[in-house]
């Protein structure tokens, strides 16, 4: 993964996604979670930003539950 950084502090990742600046912590209460992000996205709806929930395929093929 070749990253970048930018003048304002955010770093690019090939895939065009930004990290927020250094120091940046993302805490979210469950409420704001699932309100402004989780909803509007199984909803197909806009995001408040854009790619802030990033999907992945943690297991790939293996299903460790099965």
């Amino acid at each position: 993964m070749n990253m970048a950084i930018t003048t304002d502090d955010q770093v690019v990742m090939n895939e065009g996604f930004r990290l927020p600046a250094v120091g940046y912590r993302f805490n979210p209460t469950d409420q704001e979670l699932i309100v402004h992000f989780l909803y509007n996205k199984v909803h197909g709806n806009l995001l408040p930003s854009p790619n802030p929930v990033i999907e992945c395929d943690v297991y790939g093929g293996n299903c460790p539950w099965k």
